[in-house]
């Protein structure tokens, strides 16, 4: 599968489309029957929003981040995390991870470092 643009409505034109993500019909995370997921991030917020949108319909999608994602085995197949990453590497936001459970998010302008 390579769409690669938005196959569900999405009603935040703030958020930046990062492509499609295929997910199996056993992923715990999304709505049972879903094949597909659109992926967004939205910069616009305090902190940068990751969306993983599975249906046209408005309430039918995950959001949110806790750098914890990343370190536990029980996210793996979570598609927020797969967000975080093409966020990432598309670089649109950056991180700095602290001691403890200290990290923060950068854009690309913010970056400090």
């Amino acid at each position: 599968m390579d769409v690669q643009k938005p196959m569900y409505k999405h009603d935040c034109d703030k958020c930046i489309f990062l492509g499609n993500l295929e997910v199996s019909e056993d992923n715990p995370w999304v709505t049972q029957g879903t094949k597909v997921v659109d992926l967004y991030v939205c910069v616009e917020q305090v902190i940068p929003t990751f969306v993983a949108r599975c249906s046209d319909e408005p309430s039918d999608y995950i959001s949110g981040w806790s750098y914890h994602y990343l370190l536990s085995d029980v996210y793996e197949r979570y598609p927020i995390v797969e967000a975080f990453k093409r966020a990432y590497m598309s670089d649109i936001i950056s991180v700095k991870i602290g001691k403890g459970n200290n990290y923060e998010f950068y854009s690309t302008e913010e970056r400090i470092w």
